[in-house]
């Protein structure tokens, strides 16, 4: 049946349910609440913004003591940690062999937690001396170990001329670029950071003690060609910073050097073993020996036969010996260009030279003539190599000359622009062997690689030192190598000098990335 419409108009009693209510009871979750949460009172008389205000205040309250808890938290577990901390701790003191030491020494270290207590009163008796009548075997650092500014220009893109360095024995006044090699701590540091295994280090000390036992009593090695394989082996002295001083290898330097200068002297400026085409090699490769040799020794404690007048007449030879187009050929002659081979030593000897601070005329611009001929014995389109042997022979470059091109040009501080081409090449072909007779290449492969740093160091150094470690005998030298026919029973020294050089290589010379 149909409801008559209700009266809007008519007044319900609130507690009486209006007519036709079947009991109905409201859902709760929609009826009004006198409460909201559960300590929320709601009054009758409060407004929605009274109301809105005790809840931001409830939830304030309820942040702060979040804040609160989860900051005790985190003192708590920081309380805990540096207890930890500072419990008894194994620190590995790791000492690198150098001068004087036999072996690489580890030594472990236990530091207990300091415990601060009251000092003592002073007691009224004086305290009896210590003393000893042995020196003590703790090693006080010299100030020829104590690092020092460099000073000095630079010439080129860092093979810099001139500088303070540091070292042991001498190694105050060594060039900024050859620093890296004289403290030990640097040397193992430089290593690491170019990617070089410590026990490298090692193994360069090995080395330098087997050539030790190879010295002839006169001071040389070798007995081919005694001049240039002296020069190697003092090369590699040099390079570990060996000087005149150094406990260990101090009286085979003094008499390498020895050696050569008598040799420079009764040559009246000319060191070779025999005054034939063979001159502008060795001549070359002893310049360089002693040119480093005089960087690194000038300053030393100990006296040995001076090395300077033997470079004022011995650079003189290279620069007078130079050909029109910028190079050097054999026996040294002003007419062709130049043999890449012979020119290469030269090269490096007249960069040593600039590097002692001496004074030699023409020697800037004998440089700059190199620069020209290496610019011309480039082969851009080469195959097997970007650098000729020759300028005008008629053949393409050649793998063996690709890295004396590269590494020359750098160190006379004009990188060639076939560098990166040349490396690409060098890391295609290096292989997973030791092969004696390719340590020549080698030797200027590797400090191509170096000098350039970046990818191309370490695509090379990833097969490099582990073939270079694995080759090494057990009493310190590499087996011999056939110097392209040249070197006969100087092989093995040759061979080991070279080898020596090439794990130096991390921190002989500081690299050239500009």
């Amino acid at each position: 049946m149909q409801q008559p419409p209700q009266d809007p108009n008519q007044q319900f009693n609130p507690n009486q349910p209006p007519p036709g209510h079947q009991g109905f009871v409201p859902d709760p979750a929609y009826a009004p609440a006198s409460t909201i949460g559960d300590d929320t009172q709601l009054d009758p008389q409060d407004s929605i913004e009274d109301v809105v205000k005790r809840i931001e205040k409830r939830n304030k309250a309820f942040s702060l003591v979040i804040s609160i808890g989860m900051t005790s938290l985190v003192m708590v577990i920081l309380y805990f940690w540096a207890i930890t901390a500072f419990q008894e701790e194994e620190i590995e003191l790791v000492v690198a062999a150098t001068q004087g030491e036999k072996d690489a020494q580890i030594e472990k270290k236990s530091f207990q937690q300091s415990v601060r207590q009251k000092p003592s009163r002073p007691s009224s008796k004086p305290s009896s001396a210590i003393s000893a009548n042995k020196a003590s075997p703790i090693s006080v650092p010299s100030i020829d170990n104590i690092d020092s500014p460099d000073f000095g220009s630079s010439f080129g893109d860092g093979f810099g001329a001139g500088g303070f360095g540091d070292g042991i024995g001498g190694g105050i006044g060594v060039p900024g670029v050859m620093k890296g090699r004289c403290n030990s701590a640097d040397r193992i540091a430089r290593l690491r950071k170019a990617g070089g295994k410590a026990s490298m280090d090692r193994q360069v000390l090995a080395a330098l003690r087997w050539l030790k036992t190879q010295q002839q009593p006169d001071g040389n090695w070798g007995t081919k060609f005694p001049v240039a394989m002296t020069a190697f082996a003092l090369l590699a002295y040099s390079g570990h910073c060996e000087t005149v001083d150094s406990p260990e290898f101090g009286e085979t330097v003094k008499k390498a050097i020895g050696f050569l200068v008598t040799v420079a002297e009764k040559g009246k400026g000319r060191l070779c073993t025999t005054n034939d085409r063979n001159l502008s090699y060795e001549h070359g490769i002893a310049v360089y020996a002693l040119a480093e040799a005089y960087s690194m020794n000038k300053n030393a404690r100990k006296p040995f036969k001076r090395i300077s007048p033997s470079l004022k007449k011995a650079v003189p030879v290279i620069i007078e010996g130079q050909t029109n187009g910028g190079g050097w050929l054999y026996s040294y002659g002003s007419s062709g260009t130049g043999d890449l081979s012979v020119s290469g030593w030269n090269v490096q000897a007249l960069k040593a030279a600039q590097l002692t601070g001496l004074k030699f005329s023409g020697l800037e611009t004998s440089m700059k003539k190199a620069i020209r001929y290496l610019k011309a014995a480039e082969d851009p389109k080469g195959t097997d190599g970007f650098w000729k042997y020759r300028v005008n022979d008629g053949q393409k470059g050649k793998l063996s000359l690709t890295g004396v091109g590269a590494v020359c040009a750098r160190m006379l501080g004009a990188p060639s622009q076939l560098e990166d081409k040349a490396l690409d090449l060098i890391n295609s072909r290096f292989p997973n062997n030791f092969q004696p007779n390719a340590v020549y290449s080698w030797y200027y492969h590797s400090q191509a690689a170096f000098q350039k740093q970046g990818k191309h160091w370490k695509d090379y150094n990833k097969t490099y030192q582990d073939v270079m470690a694995k080759a090494q005998e057990k009493d310190g030298s590499w087996p011999a190598s056939a110097g392209h026919g040249q070197v006969g029973a100087d092989g093995k020294i040759y061979s080991t000098t070279l080898c020596t050089l090439m794990l130096e290589v991390y921190y002989r010379y500081l690299p050239t990335i500009k």
